[in-house]
């Protein structure tokens, strides 16, 4: 049962063909389905075929990888640049919540030294 369409027959990988035939199948004038062997000939033909046809397609607009793998690469570059961006903002909150946290824990200070000095007394 190593027969197969030719159109199956193409899709598959070298590896994948080894110990297939491609065939075509056709009904006959009287309705008998029929089976024919294709030749290497005609596989590498049709493969050219293929071949020329999915770039009229990618040519056209129809059919390409292209889109998929360009929106990949932009998702790529924009996950980078999005995480360089929020390190950056991180690092930029950081330094302003410890400056912050700095000048009001050094105003608390002042505040409690000179309350603690009026309750003194001086």
């Amino acid at each position: 049962e190593g027969q197969v369409s030719v159109a199956e027959y193409l899709r598959l990988d070298e590896d994948e063909r080894e110990g297939k035939t491609p065939i075509i199948l056709r009904i006959d004038e009287h309705s008998a389905l029929r089976r024919y062997n294709v030749s290497s000939k005609v596989v590498e033909a049709c493969t050219e075929v293929l071949s020329n046809l999915r770039t009229l397609r990618e040519w056209s607009g129809l059919f390409t990888d292209q889109p998929e793998r360009l929106k990949e690469q932009v998702m790529q570059e924009l996950a980078v640049r999005f995480e360089k961006e929020k390190n950056a903002l991180e690092s930029t909150l950081n330094d302003e919540k410890q400056n912050w946290e700095s000048e009001h824990l050094t105003a608390l200070k002042q505040q409690i030294k000179e309350r603690l000095m009026q309750l003194s007394g001086n």
